[in-house]
């Protein structure tokens, strides 16, 4: 006859079964871990410049970075050929021109401007300053015509109205005379950096800068 198991019997058997309950949960199998969402950023495209008269501004990098020779200082402001400037923009450089005119081409207008024809010309009239824009429906107004005859505007070589021509011809010695030798009478000196629709020009008087004019062809 088999013996009942006794009390300490008991409690080993429970003892155990006990240390082996941890051990088993253990071993379940963890809750799969899920990959990270990608992010994906999002495209952004570069904001586009504004839109420009092409046929008059078609010009690459180097041509541009000769443009901005054709500017002039004022007030600690650099103001560029081809800018754009609006009226609000004229009145923060300038102030109130003393003289304001504008013009749109039309066909049979007497100005023979025909290539023109629906845009806007406006001209701002300073103290011895005259800024031109030219502006269309999808175009927007842009500085092609300056004209200086007071000092207080000099060019970015430093050159003003009232300089000597030896001065000017130091500064810009790339720059031709269009009379071909300066006499004690009136000459032209004309600095072109690239091309001859984008030109600056020294009207010169007994040997002195008269003026000054920084102009794009039109036409």
């Amino acid at each position: 006859m088999r013996k009942p198991w006794n009390t300490v019997s008991m409690i080993i058997i429970v003892f155990i079964i006990g240390s082996l309950l941890p051990g088993c949960a253990a071993e379940e199998p963890a809750a799969p871990i899920e990959p990270p969402v990608e992010v994906v950023e999002e495209h952004t495209e570069a904001p586009t410049e504004p839109e420009e008269y092409m046929e008059l501004c078609s010009i690459d990098g180097n041509e541009r970075l000769l443009m901005q020779q054709l500017a002039f200082i004022y007030n600690r402001n650099t103001i560029t050929l081809g800018d754009v400037a609006d009226e609000d923009k004229m009145s923060s450089l300038f102030g109130k021109a003393s003289e304001f005119k504008s013009h749109t081409f039309t066909e049979g207008d007497g100005r023979n401007m025909d290539q023109l024809i629906g845009f806007t010309e406006k001209v701002y009239d300073y103290d011895g300053l005259v800024v031109k824009t030219i502006e269309g429906s999808e175009i927007e107004p842009f500085i092609f015509s300056i004209e200086i005859t007071d000092p207080k505007y000099q060019t970015l070589r430093k050159i003003k109205v009232g300089d000597s021509y030896e001065v000017l011809r130091e500064s810009y010695p790339e720059g031709i005379l269009l009379g071909g030798e300066i006499a004690d009478g009136e000459d032209d000196y004309r600095y072109e950096p690239f091309d001859y629709v984008n030109v600056m020009n020294f009207h010169i008087n007994n040997r002195i800068v008269e003026s000054i004019s920084i102009t794009r062809l039109l036409d």
